[in-house]
């Protein structure tokens, strides 16, 4: 695994645009229960979702490997 960083979802920010999801190369965002939720083993930690969000509802942090 090569991922340096993670997305992490801000709900008080998220319009629920589907942006995340919808771009997401790796198919690693799934939306359930009206949010976006990562599977982390499949993300690469490319942060296309991170870019296209346009509420910045989602904030890269360091992974820990």
């Amino acid at each position: 695994d090569w991922r340096v960083s993670r997305p992490v979802w801000i709900p008080e920010k998220c319009l629920r645009c589907k942006r995340c999801w919808l771009f997401c190369p790796e198919n690693a965002i799934k939306w359930t229960k009206g949010h976006p939720a990562w599977d982390y083993s499949m993300c690469k930690g490319c942060m296309i979702c991170y870019e296209v969000c346009p509420a910045k509802a989602i904030k890269t942090v360091r992974d820990r490997q």
